[in-house]
Order: structure tokens, then sequence, then C-alpha cells
């Protein structure tokens, strides 16, 4: 009777991984699996942050320069401030605004209805009621060729630079009181120079 010959290939036991080897590279896969979802989480929320931003800074907020001295002491020649872009204002509010081919800022003091008056003091009054103006140095009636007192029309805003005595608001009938629709901004913050970084009173 003939033998055959069997070919047996022994198998080191060490070639197979252990429990320990299957655990190790069970965490490394799942590490990397969530470190790649992490990373695709943060790039993703980087992107929506930059689209946010350009989406504000385009539509919402706006930087500029402010030039002259018209609203002094509040904001100074070349100071940089931020403004939020809305025609929802109310009186004590900083705003920009177009008249003709300029933009001008200047504060609300009155809405339409209101009874605004300036006596030679420089005190304004509105609704007979005189407001307390800590961001005017100088009191002045200043410029002015309108008649006091004077009825805001409806659906307009009666403006003053913080500047009494040179400037032009609503007390000249060139400028007069703005309509709601020529508001560009609400002026909320400086940001340069840092030494007057802050709200803006």
């Amino acid at each position: 009777m003939r033998q055959k010959n069997l070919n047996i290939n022994t198998i080191e036991i060490g070639d197979f991984p252990n429990s320990e080897a299957i655990e190790s590279e069970l965490k490394r896969v799942k590490y990397h699996k969530s470190f790649h979802q992490a990373l695709v989480s943060t790039l993703c929320a980087f992107v929506i942050i930059a689209a946010v931003a350009m989406i504000l800074s385009t539509q919402m907020i706006s930087i500029s320069t402010i030039f002259g001295p018209s609203m002094y002491p509040t904001l100074e020649d070349e100071d940089v401030v931020l403004s939020f872009r809305t025609e929802n204002v109310k009186p004590g509010n900083l705003i920009s605004f177009f008249h003709k081919d300029k933009m001008l800022v200047a504060r609300v003091i009155a809405v339409g209805g209101d009874w605004v008056n300036i006596d030679e003091d420089g005190t304004v009054f509105v609704n007979e009621e005189p407001l307390e103006e800590p961001y005017v140095a100088v009191k002045d009636q200043g410029m002015h060729d309108i008649s006091f007192p004077f009825q805001v029309p409806e659906e307009r805003l009666f403006v003053l630079s913080d500047q009494r005595s040179y400037s032009a608001d609503s007390r000249m009938k060139e400028i007069g009181c703005i309509a709601y629709d020529q508001v560009f901004s609400k002026i909320l913050f400086t940001i340069w120079p840092f030494s007057r970084f802050g709200f803006i009173q």
C-alpha cells in the first residue's frame, strides 16, 4: 500500500493577531475616523462663519470714516466707526443719512409730530421738555433759517449735530427733516483710534 506524501504548511501562532492587537487596530481606525469627522466639521464651521461674516459686512454692517468736526466731541475727524444698516431709529441715535450726493452724520432729536424748540442759550426742548444732552460740549442755537418752535412733519426725523455752533442740520431748510428712507445706518461703535474704542453715547 503506497503512502501519499501530504504537504502540510505549518503556520506559526504568532502570525495571527492577538486580541490586544485587534483592539489597538480598532481604536486606531476609530480615532482616524473621528479625526476626519472633526476636521470636516471644523472646516464646514469655518466656511459657514466666513459666509455669514461676508453677508453681514455687505448687507448689514458698515465701517466708515468720519470727516469733519460736526459731531465733536462724540466723534472726531478721521474716527473710524462701525454702524448697523437700518431705518429703525429713534431719538438719541446717531445716524448716517443720504443728502443729495453726500453721506452726513447727525443725531436724531425728534420724530414726526414732535415739537422742537431751541432757546437762545442753545437748550433743546422736545414737546416742551428740555433734553439732557451730555454729548454736547457747547450749547448754541446755531445757524438756522426755520422758526422755533417747529413741528416735525409726519414720517420725518429732526436731526442735530453734536457740535451746534457751525454745523448744518435740520435747523437749515437746505437739509430739513430727514425721511426714513434717507437713513443709511445707525452708528454704534468707534473702532479707531484705539484710545476712543467703544460704544457711542
